[in-house]
């Protein structure tokens, strides 16, 4: 088993969570995000979590469900965070295209984003986070 580590800093919990799908679609290979996914598909990502940092994380595993199971990158994201009684909930409607081989080339497979070491935290001017891939 190995992983791969990114750390992500940005203004907005928002940016973070759109700079770790950077960051995911980085290990895989897939290099230009979001510039090299047209928009063509559309759809909706909902993920649940006690804390921010396993709503990233749960966040990371939906875009790589909608790798594998339909065949989906993610080009475009409008995040709705919103918290509720039992933690954090996040609805994200997204745009992409389907992923080609001849247009994206071969990606590296990640496993997982694992809870192993996920931290979210606000940090003065912004919010820094930190998530595991199993690759």
């Amino acid at each position: 088993m190995a992983d791969a580590g990114a750390e992500i800093v940005g203004a907005t919990a928002q940016d973070v969570f759109t700079g770790a799908t950077e960051a995911l679609y980085a290990v895989m290979g897939l290099e230009g995000w979001p510039g090299s996914v047209r928009r063509g598909v559309s759809g909706t990502i909902r993920a649940r979590a006690e804390d921010m940092a396993g709503l990233l994380v749960n966040f990371l595993n939906e875009i790589l469900f909608l790798l594998y199971a339909e065949g989906t990158l993610v080009s475009r994201i409008d995040f709705q965070e919103a918290r509720d009684d039992t933690g954090f909930a996040l609805v994200a409607d997204y745009s992409g295209e389907q992923y080609s081989r001849s247009v994206h080339g071969v990606l590296r497979e990640i496993k997982a984003v694992t809870f192993f070491d996920a931290e979210f935290r606000e940090e003065p001017g912004g919010f820094k986070a930190r998530v595991i891939f199993d690759v």
